[in-house]
């Protein structure tokens, strides 16, 4: 007669071979299973992982974001502030940010040129793309004109 258990998460009744040996320290008889099927357990396993890597995503995207608010003197505190007064949205074309990043913090590069600041020449809160334009119009004011007659003409 063939020896069956049932399984504790999907309450199915399987053979004993559906089951993992239970070699935790506390059980060293090899007659003790595991209480879920190997199915079950390679589906608890998988969900497990996902959930550990996912937490761990989010983990280095936030202490990147606090190691960047550093650079411009500013605390997740002060840039929640700037958020709530722009109402989540980009200063410039008021959108949203795309996808997971936030708005990225725009600041006058005339008082501190290059990354970081000295946290007084920070304007607003910007999106990506907005942020990209502006500094790249600040560092080519001369193509300012340029660009506005290739943008006029593209479209009149």
């Amino acid at each position: 007669m063939e020896l069956r258990i049932k399984c504790s998460s999907c309450k199915f009744i399987k053979p004993l071979e559906s089951f993992y040996n239970d070699n935790s320290p506390q059980r060293k008889n090899r007659y003790y299973r595991s209480s879920m099927c190997k199915d079950c357990s390679r589906s608890y396993d998988k969900d497990k992982y996902e959930k550990q890597k996912e937490k761990d995503i989010d983990q280095v995207l936030h202490s990147r974001w606090i190691n960047n608010l550093k650079k411009y003197n500013l605390t997740p505190d002060d840039w929640q502030i700037m958020y709530d007064l722009q109402n989540g949205l980009c200063f410039i074309c008021e959108n949203e940010n795309v996808g997971d990043r936030r708005l990225a913090v725009d600041h006058d590069h005339k008082c501190c040129p290059g990354l970081g600041s000295c946290g007084k020449c920070i304007r607003k809160l910007l999106c990506v793309k907005c942020n990209t334009v502006v500094g790249w119009l600040e560092s080519n004011p001369e193509r300012i004109e340029f660009l506005l007659e290739y943008v006029g003409w593209s479209y009149g």
